[in-house]
Formats: C-alpha cells, structure tokens, sequence
C-alpha cells in the first residue's frame, strides 16, 4: 500500500548522494581516460609519420608488418591487449630512424661496416624516444629488442629465447618476411616462397620457432596480405 511507503530519511538522502557523486567521478575518469587514450594514439600515428618523411619504403613496410605481427599475435592466442600493444610496437619500430644519418638511411646500396654498426643503434635510439612516453614501457622494450636472434646472436643487447619479449619475437619475423618480400633499391624482392623458406630455415637461431610456426600457418590460411 502507499501508505506503507516511508519517505527517504536523511541519512538516506545522503548515501544516494554519494552514490551518485561515486558515479560521477567514473564517468568523468572514464571519459577523461578516453581522452588520453586517444591522444596517444593521435602521438602514434604522428611517430609514424615521421618515419615516413624520412624514408618512404618504411611508410608502407610498417603498415604491412603492422598487419603481419597482429595476425601472428592472434594465431598464439594472445589476450586483445597485448595485440593493440604489438601493432603500436610495429607501427613504430623504426622510430629510432629518424636518429640516423640521411647518407646512411637513405644509401642505394649496401652499408659499410662502420655504416651498419650506426644503423644499428636505431633499437635504442627507439626505446629511449618511447622512454620518454607514460606507459610505453612495453613498447619501448620490444622496439629496442625486435632485432635480438632467438639464440643469442642478435643486437643490441644479446638475449636469447625467452629472455626476449614475446612482442619483440612476434616482429622480428614479421619484420624480416616484410623486408624479404619488398624490393628495395639494391635488390627484388624474394618470392613468398622462398621468404617461407628462409623463415623455416632461420627458426631456433634467429627466430622463436613457435612465432615462425604461427605466421606459417597465417600465410596458410590468410595468403599474402
């Protein structure tokens, strides 16, 4: 009956008030966390850019090795959070570029040895320039590690197996199809069989076998992207 309905006392009024107060202050963070997140990757997308003005074979290598290390990271089941984590990884991998020489970026032919020792430090040149980004510790570790060999013999830091980042061996395959399989300057691209091939044949030393097992199986059910 309405007559049994007691009105809301004071101590009532308050608790709602809180409640709603409690709400309030989720929406806004959500709202504002959204925000942030969109500003990141409008940052992302600006790095990538970057790479871009510099070097415009790496505007579409990224892109491809993007899409590459996001269907390897799915084919290993990884959580969604950690295939948005690669993909940003991937997108800006080569950020560390834009530290390097032009005569020795943009070069039609092969570096000398003093001139690839100098391309080599672009890992690092990349993890210090993520460094310097809130919460893009993750990244910066797997750019700074993507050219680390699975047995050890890889730069800059000579890790091996699982001392890696799961990431970091994701795009190291990724990276090297790509690269196989687009012409450059000095040389035509590798059939896509034969990239196969040396993928197979480079995995447990330069490659996690397990990550060259899985892209295997992407270019089995998906072809060439």
């Amino acid at each position: 009956k309405m007559t049994d309905v007691k009105p809301f006392t004071l101590s009532d009024k308050e608790m709602v008030s809180v409640l709603c107060g409690q709400a309030a202050i989720a929406i806004e963070n959500a709202r504002l966390y959204q925000k942030v997140e969109d500003s990141y990757i409008g940052i992302i997308a600006a790095l990538a850019s970057t790479i871009e003005a510099r070097d415009s074979y790496t505007a579409g290598h990224v892109i491809r090795m993007a899409e590459y290390s996001c269907l390897i990271a799915e084919e290993l089941g990884l959580p969604e959070d950690e295939i948005e984590s690669v993909k940003r990884a991937a997108l800006l991998h080569d950020i560390g570029k834009i530290g390097i020489p032009d005569h020795i970026l943009l070069k039609s032919g092969a570096l000398s040895e003093n001139e690839s020792q100098i391309m080599k430090t672009h890992p690092e040149i990349g993890s210090r320039i993520m460094n310097n980004m809130v919460d893009m510790d993750g990244i910066s570790m797997v750019i700074k590690h993507h050219h680390e060999h699975f047995d050890g013999n890889g730069y800059p830091s000579g890790l091996k197996g699982e001392e890696i980042p799961k990431g970091a061996r994701i795009l190291a395959v990724a990276d090297t199809f790509e690269a196989m399989t687009t012409a450059r300057p000095y040389r035509e691209p590798l059939p896509v069989s034969r990239a196969q091939e040396e993928i197979k044949k480079y995995a447990g030393t330069q490659f996690d076998p397990e990550v060259a097992e899985a892209f295997m199986k992407v270019l089995s059910k998906k072809g060439v992207i």
